[in-house]
């Protein structure tokens, strides 16, 4: 038989600690789509594996960066599109920027604090323009602070594609204590068009062109009947239509043992 003595460990988070929070109703809530594709699966889903759980106190900040660590092969990422200056190429842990879109579209409608994000020098149609963040590795973070007086603890979750597209989803549960929190319709203009490229770089990737724009948006948020605005702004660079050519095989020199 084996003694064993038994300690008695106060906790360091209790029950009316948590329950002190107020956590108890979603605040903000957001879905972006993507094709069927077995890394967006992977990556998103690691993503949105780390993200969950997550609990930001008040006076706290989130870290997209610190809730994921490192995305690298060594944590399970794969290969996936990435925008690289003014083409797509492909890198491990590619895609996860998506997962960056979706949390700071759940945190600007849930009335977090903007702290970092980054949209992409190129604008990408599934995104609402403007309202997107892109990341990347030790580099670009997504960071909000919440400055409410409740805790907040973040969902995240992905339905993977299959034959049909999947989806990300990120929720804030927290207590409403805004009023309400809501996006202006955005203004687009000063547009500019890129130029025609034919490239014949390795693993090059044929791109359609679209144009660049400026856009302006607000975000409105109503506390005890007070109304606050938030001006954006950012400016897309247009996409160059990319067509890929393979150089000519280097010219043969006469075999002089011929015929």
């Amino acid at each position: 038989a084996v003694s064993l003595e038994i300690t008695e460990v106060a906790a360091s988070f209790t029950t009316a600690q948590a329950e002190a929070l107020g956590i108890k109703e979603v605040v903000g809530e957001f879905t972006t789509y993507f094709p069927a594709s077995s890394y967006h699966n992977t990556n998103l889903g690691l993503a949105a594996a780390g993200i969950n759980n997550e609990l930001v106190k008040p006076g706290e900040e989130f870290s997209l960066a610190k809730a994921t660590g490192p995305r690298n092969a060594s944590t399970g990422y794969v290969e996936g599109g990435v925008l690289v200056g003014d083409h797509i190429e492909y890198i491990v842990g590619g895609g996860v920027s998506q997962s960056a879109t979706t949390t700071y579209n759940a945190a600007f409608f849930a009335g977090m604090t903007d702290v970092e994000h980054h949209p992409h020098t190129q604008y990408f149609s599934q995104y609402p323009p403007g309202r997107e963040a892109t990341v990347y590795e030790g580099v670009l973070d997504l960071k909000f602070r919440n400055d409410t007086p409740y805790g907040v603890l973040m969902e995240a979750y992905i339905v993977p594609s299959g034959p049909d597209r999947g989806s990300i989803t990120v929720r804030v549960w927290s207590t409403k204590h805004f009023d309400s929190v809501t996006a202006s319709e955005p203004s687009l203009y000063n547009y500019t068009d890129g130029r025609e490229q034919v490239s014949t770089r390795p693993g090059c990737i044929a791109q359609n062109p679209s144009r660049g724009f400026d856009v302006s948006f607000q975000r409105i948020m109503v506390l005890s009947g007070q109304t606050t605005t938030e001006d954006y702004f950012w400016r897309y660079s247009p996409i160059d239509k990319i067509t890929c050519q393979q150089p000519d095989p280097p010219a043969q020199e006469p075999d002089a043992n011929a015929g």
